[in-house]
């Protein structure tokens, strides 16, 4: 592929462009074959390093369409040749380009999810996991997909735990908890903090499981459900992991329960003001704030509706609905 004199003349006759054409000149002739010289098959390895220099160097110069295209170009290059590592960093080069400069989020998507399927074929699950973070912040980000979301931390999960990685997947439990609070999908929530208490028992993190406990009594009574709330508290201390009983958080969890069942709305609003709560993941701080804005007038107000799993939920702070005691974390008393 030439570029008219128009074109060089376009990006100022910048010598990327031309160094950039003249490696696609090289990745061509490596692809042809000449039985008169005893080539009967492509070099697919050579192409591919020219085609992947030839990418870097439109990129360079500025024409970023044509860096795109030959990264695709290397990416099938590279899988003819069988180097399925490579031709996956191709594809996510080509899926960064694709996001940054056309802004087009669903095609850089589709190139990145090509990306982790070659990343996981070539066993480098560590990277197959970064992206596919990166992806699941896309999706929400970009094009609120939240089951696309959803997909994507489980799938990065369940490498991890195939892997036997609970260090490396503790970071992604606290994304994908945060989200799942955010869009209030609370039966997904409940198991994703389940399993997350597995995986700190796993790292002998158990200090930290107070912390999942309380988050878990946040949601159940969010869903006016203090009964599971109170079982929850319960099987921590049966289970003894952490010595739960003497924790701060099994003090405030049972206070928390007692006020909500016996509808004493100023126990209950002093409990929620507590500086714990400010402790846990943000959106989980939040359930909490809202919890304390039902304390009204010393009556228990009902919580805001939200059905398990819904992609919305309540709205968020900023936004018509909220008071405004909401907008901000429980006081720090």
């Amino acid at each position: 592929m030439r570029f008219p004199k128009w074109h060089l003349e376009m990006f100022g006759g910048s010598k990327k462009l031309t160094e950039g054409e003249e490696h696609l000149r090289k990745a061509q002739k490596y692809l042809k074959t000449n039985p008169l010289v005893l080539k009967f098959t492509p070099d697919y390895l050579a192409a591919g390093m020219e085609l992947s220099q030839a990418a870097t160097c439109f990129e360079a110069g500025g024409s970023f369409l044509s860096a795109i295209d030959a990264w695709l170009q290397a990416a099938d290059t590279r899988e003819k040749h069988r180097d399925i590592f490579a031709a996956a960093r191709a594809y996510e080069a080509a899926a960064t380009l694709v996001h940054r400069e056309q802004k087009d989020s669903r095609r850089a998507l589709e190139l990145m999810s090509k990306a982790v399927d070659r990343f996981k074929l070539s066993g480098k699950m560590d990277v197959a996991c970064r992206l596919l973070q990166k992806m699941a912040g896309l999706y929400e980000s970009d094009l609120h997909d939240a089951n696309a979301v959803e997909r994507a931390y489980d799938e990065c999960l369940e490498l991890y735990d195939d892997q036997d990685k609970p260090y490396m997947a503790t970071d992604v439990f606290k994304l994908y908890i945060n989200f799942l609070a955010k869009q209030r999908r609370y039966d997904k929530l409940v198991a994703a903090i389940e399993q997350h208490k597995a995986c700190l028992v796993k790292l002998q993190q158990t200090s930290l499981l107070a912390k999942e406990v309380l988050g878990q009594v946040v949601v159940y009574l969010q869903q006016d459900d203090p009964v599971r709330a109170d079982r929850a508290v319960s099987a921590a201390v049966d289970q003894g992991e952490g010595n739960f009983l003497a924790t701060k958080e099994y003090e405030l969890a049972t206070q928390a329960i007692d006020a909500y069942q016996q509808g004493d709305a100023d126990a209950f609003k002093a409990v929620m003001s507590k500086q714990t709560w400010t402790f846990l993941p943000i959106e989980l701080a939040r359930m909490a704030v809202e919890l304390r804005s039902q304390a009204v007038g010393g009556a228990m107000a009902p919580p805001a509706a939200a059905a398990p799993g819904a992609a919305g939920g309540a709205a968020r702070p900023g936004e018509p609905g909220l008071t405004e005691e909401q907008e901000g974390l429980p006081d720090l008393t």
